[in-house]
């Protein structure tokens, strides 16, 4: 049997970021075929797909504070991040609804670059302040990892996103990151990749 991770993410949750450094590094010492199954659970589903403000402009204008006070409120996450190599730049992060970034990684599983194609998405948000909602810089990205972009013209996967969200709610999976390790070990937040490696050793065990 092949070991599997399912993981509930959303791209604009910074843990499921940070969560993929502890992922690669517990697949590296695994060494062995891990079928791993990215799963949709968007923080604002009803979101539009451009908020039109950045993470800091949200902060200022809902809560009638300054740029570097809202930057602060987020200094535990933008310091925890530098701990994994991993920049957060709030003052250029942009919001929307990442309908089409899940629908990008669940057509990436056609090539198995769905881990490749998630780090990505990650960095042209946190790092690089592009929209993920936007279909021009989704398919730029499909093309660095050889996808065709024609899905993104489509209604592709936009279905599978909203069944992994109702799925999500079948299995009372509220918060990102979450992860199925072999079908049965849950977990939730940020782990180390020795909790992660423990599980997945379980199937030879």
């Amino acid at each position: 049997m092949t070991a599997s991770l399912e993981l509930w993410i959303d791209i604009g949750c910074p843990w499921s970021r940070m969560l993929l450094v502890e992922i690669d590094q517990a697949l590296k010492e695994f060494n062995q075929p891990v079928s791993i199954t990215f799963r949709a659970l968007r923080i604002d589903p009803d979101g539009i797909e451009d908020y039109g403000q950045t993470t800091i402009e949200h902060l200022v204008g809902a809560l009638g504070i300054t740029d570097d006070e809202a930057e602060g409120m987020l200094k535990n996450v933008i310091d925890e991040g530098k701990s994994y190599g991993l920049e957060f730049n709030f003052r250029i992060a942009r919001g929307g609804n990442s309908m089409n970034a899940h629908r990008l990684i669940k057509h990436a599983h056609t090539n198995g670059t769905q881990l490749e194609v998630a780090r990505e998405l990650f960095e042209a948000h946190f790092a690089k302040g592009l929209l993920i909602s936007n279909k021009e810089v989704l398919k730029e990205i499909a093309n660095k990892f050889e996808l065709s972009a024609e899905f993104l013209n489509t209604d592709d996967y936009t279905q599978d996103v909203l069944d992994d969200e109702v799925k999500a709610k079948t299995k009372q999976i509220l918060n990102t990151p979450t992860g199925i390790i072999n079908g049965k070990h849950f977990f939730e937040g940020l782990k180390p990749a020795s909790v992660i490696l423990s599980h997945l050793g379980e199937l030879n065990s």
